[in-house]
């Protein structure tokens, strides 16, 4: 995972999130960044999903409903 950090849409800075500053494990440390909200947007792109084992009844569709109807909280839709 690479965190970058761009300036006039040309990226300025690029870094894995193992060198992000702070303490405690990677992605702890990622969580806190995201947590603080300075950041304009992220994303990822990652051929993951959740385990066969915990998917809801309807598949795929199920899933993308559910997290669908997760409540906004102030966010924009």
């Amino acid at each position: 995972m690479w965190i970058a950090t761009l300036a006039d849409d040309a990226i300025q800075d690029l870094r894995p999130v193992q060198d992000l500053a702070g303490s405690g494990p990677p992605f702890q440390r990622l969580a806190a960044l995201l947590g603080r909200g300075e950041f304009t947007a992220c994303g990822i792109d990652a051929p993951l999903s959740v385990p066969r084992s915990v998917m809801p009844p309807g598949g795929r569709a199920a899933l993308v409903k559910a997290v669908d109807d997760l409540p906004l909280d102030g966010r924009p839709s």
